[in-house]
């Protein structure tokens, strides 16, 4: 496949993926291929303090950080090819519903140098409303030369920001919370180590109070607000990423149990995600896992339900197996 007009030289403007720091930027270019189509460059990190703690040595393969190369994709397609508006009066909030992404051929990582990628997209679906773009739907595949290492799809739904204040007012005061969230205590430390989870730095554990239930396990989600990845810039919920990282979590411990292997030595290979409601940061959240058998199924499937006041948020599926 001719990448020539796929750059790896620059990160793309931080504003363009909506992120505040500029070593959370991976994309580094992107060019349009079709009405709906485009192609987009991305350099994994070799060391970062949430996606790739483990610079050297023993560095597991991220199934997250292909989805966030892909979330951040999604931005800049928005924005680039769709007119969707960028900053001002008529900034758009984005919603996600939907989200999956799987490993296929994990090869081209077993490198200690660089890793550039390729990341093919088209926009499956444009919804409109009042001329106004409501709703996207995006396929990714993302290769390294042409190997395929990846697939991920989202749904996301776009609304104005004045329209966004007024809902999130209206759905606190049903929930029982204030319209405006005050001043959040830091949650400090948890009970759950961060080799449980397979992580290092125990400040990127967003699980604690794990416990054995009805053949599965519960736990509740553990975040700091002030997590400079995580939340880089102000919110009042808790974002599709957060909860994704929460389920991911509790499902590394669930099958790190069954199968005997430490976590550190598992890797997420395939998850599905969908967003039910927008769930509240100053409310507790729950989260069961409870394991899928499927006949032939080599590795642990896991259902994670995410619950506050007993309505779930959002659920989903994820595959963990041995890392190579």
């Amino acid at each position: 496949m001719d990448d020539k007009d796929v750059s790896h030289r620059q990160i793309l403007p931080k504003a363009l993926v909506h992120k505040d720091g500029f070593d959370d930027v991976f994309l580094t270019s992107f060019a349009v291929r079709g009405p709906r189509e485009s192609v987009l460059g991305a350099t994994l990190p070799r060391s970062h303090r949430f996606y790739c703690e483990v610079p050297v040595g023993s560095r597991v393969r991220d199934l997250a950080t292909l989805v966030e190369i892909c979330r951040q994709a999604c931005f800049v397609v928005a924005h680039e090819q769709f007119d969707v508006p960028l900053g001002g009066a008529a900034d758009a909030k984005f919603l996600m519903r939907e989200l999956s992404g799987r490993f296929e051929d994990t090869g081209p990582f077993d490198t200690d140098q660089p890793v550039n990628v390729a990341v093919d997209c088209v926009v499956e679906q444009v919804s409109r409303r009042a001329g106004r773009v409501s709703a996207l739907e995006w396929a990714f595949t993302v290769r390294v030369g042409e190997v395929i290492v990846g697939r991920a799809r989202m749904a996301q739904t776009l609304m104005s920001r004045a329209v966004w204040g007024q809902m999130r007012d209206r759905l606190r005061t049903e929930r029982g919370v204030p319209a405006r969230m005050g001043a959040v205590t830091p949650p400090g430390p948890g009970d759950v180590a961060p080799a449980e989870v397979g992580r290092v730095n125990p400040d990127n554990v967003v699980i604690t109070a794990v416990r054995a239930v009805d053949g599965g396990y519960a736990a509740l989600v553990h975040v700091d607000l002030r997590h400079p990845v995580l939340f880089d810039h102000p919110a009042d919920y808790i974002f599709a990423m957060v909860q994704l990282e929460a389920a991911r979590q509790l499902s590394l411990v669930a099958a790190s149990r069954r199968l005997a292997v430490p976590a550190t030595r598992l890797e997420l290979s395939s998850v599905t995600a969908e967003y039910l409601a927008v769930a509240e940061f100053d409310l507790p959240t729950v989260l069961r896992a409870r394991f899928v058998e499927a006949a032939g199924e080599p590795h642990p499937r896991l259902a994670v339900t995410a619950e506050q006041q007993g309505r779930r948020v959002s659920v989903f599926e994820l595959t963990v197996r041995p890392a190579v």
